[in-house]
């Protein structure tokens, strides 16, 4: 049989509740020591034993009015592995391996794909090693039939990549549930709401800053340092403790923290090469070259959540970089005006000449094209959205394809280039 006898028992009866066995044996019309039976005869790797008759009636079961057909989706399905990925690697971060029982959306994914491996002949993954394997190629490749409404924007996303997952799955499975970074961006508001503007702008400009620059720190005293985070400790200790969490031994090499040389989160070895999380060729390339940096470990230390490594610190390299890029052709540059209005606003040093800008590191052009919000203030600025360098290297259809989803979408048209034209548009306005 194409699938699990015990998976597609759980899609219909749910074994994790009490007595599933006495009802799923009344139902299949057999009595519990035969259901047993079965059971003994799959474990043992004869399950073509079990009659094609018991696998008939739990398929009509399943199609029943107990499973909604509208369940029972290669949609449902993709989501809810999704999310059990999710789910599994918060685990393993928080605690260094997997656990058993796998997350739960994982388990019904699963025994989805089991069912509609029976019900249409497909070889969807059934277990976790199948869809590791799977899910590190575009979803359009090892799911073709995946028709979401989403299809175009997240047919091309990876969800498992270099050991971990991926930010695009994070966006995916954001996508039908709790926004990450939103929620990221709600809890810094949520600090900033009770102080005055000026405090409060200068506090969201330190705290972000230090997500980008300190991703990995020695203690939460460290962030005491900042005479900006100074004046409001207990807002500062409450977002660390929402942003951070305990870095643990086991992530060590010989008692030393391996870290990025560019974004400086930690990386890890994947098949004898170190990976880090940063798309930056020129992380790879130092990696490559001369390994990561290594820190001495203690036992405070702390590394920011994958969610906020991935939506906040590892774009702000890019910000940053960006930012740091204009001073030194002679610019006035504000990062994050009006509380993340835009990512950065330019001024030039003798004219009136001003440029917002928000930099993204979107890997989907079509995703960012859907998810971009209209410019709502800095009208008279020139407007634009920068993107780094590699991304287009990686995508050279970038652009073309962003332009593109913005129009089928009806959008208004949103300016996008590369942050080397930017760069070169600056130099020229000088």
């Amino acid at each position: 049989m194409a699938a699990s006898f015990t998976a597609l028992l759980n899609a219909v009866f749910d074994t994790s509740r009490h007595g599933w066995k006495t009802r799923a044996a009344k139902e299949l019309g057999i009595s519990r020591p035969r259901l047993d039976r079965y059971l003994a005869w799959e474990a043992e790797g004869d399950i073509d034993a079990i009659p094609a008759e018991i696998w008939d009636r739990l398929q009509r079961l399943n199609v029943s009015s107990q499973t909604p057909a509208a369940v029972m989706s290669v949609e449902s399905m993709v989501r809810e592995l999704a999310r059990g990925l999710v789910e599994l690697q918060e685990k393993v971060d928080e605690i260094g391996h997997i656990l058993a029982p796998y997350p739960l959306p994982l388990r019904r994914g699963f025994n989805l794909a089991a069912l509609l491996n029976i019900e249409l002949g497909k070889f969807y993954p059934v277990n976790l090693i199948e869809f590791l394997v799977a899910c590190q190629q575009p979803l359009y490749q090892w799911c073709p039939d995946y028709d979401g409404a989403d299809a175009e924007e997240f047919g091309a996303v990876v969800l498992f990549e270099s050991g971990s997952i991926t930010e695009d799955c994070l966006r995916f499975v954001s996508a039908s549930s709790v926004d990450e970074e939103h929620r990221y961006y709600e809890t810094v508001m949520a600090a900033c709401s009770t102080m005055a503007p000026a405090d409060a702008q200068a506090f969201y400009v330190a705290w972000r800053r230090t997500v980008i620059d300190s991703p990995t720190v020695a203690s939460r005293s460290v962030f005491l340092l900042d005479p900006v985070l100074r004046r409001h400790p207990a807002d500062t200790i409450e977002l660390v403790n929402q942003f951070y969490r305990p870095l643990l031994p086991i992530h060590c090499v010989d008692g030393k923290v391996p870290i990025c040389p560019v974004s400086k989160v930690r990386v890890t070895r994947v098949n004898g090469v170190w990976t880090s999380e940063s798309r930056d060729p020129l992380a790879r390339q130092l990696l490559e070259q001369h390994g990561p940096q290594m820190l001495d470990y203690g036992p405070d230390m702390l590394e920011l959540k994958r969610p906020a490594r991935l939506f906040w610190a590892l774009p702000g390299v890019t910000e940053v970089q960006l930012y740091e890029d204009v001073l030194a052709l002679g610019y006035d540059a504000e990062l994050w005006p009006q509380m993340d209005a835009v990512d950065l606003l330019i001024h030039h040093p003798t004219r009136p000449q001003h440029w917002a800008v928000d930099v993204k590191v979107h890997r989907s052009a079509i995703g960012l094209a859907r998810s971009f919000k209209e410019y709502k203030a800095f009208k008279r600025h020139r407007l634009a959205i920068v993107v780094p360098d590699y991304l287009l290297e990686i995508n050279r259809r970038y652009i073309e394809q962003f332009t593109r989803a913005r129009r089928s979408g009806l959008r208004t048209e949103a300016r996008i280039l590369p942050g080397s034209d930017l760069l070169a548009e600056l130099r020229e306005a000088l």
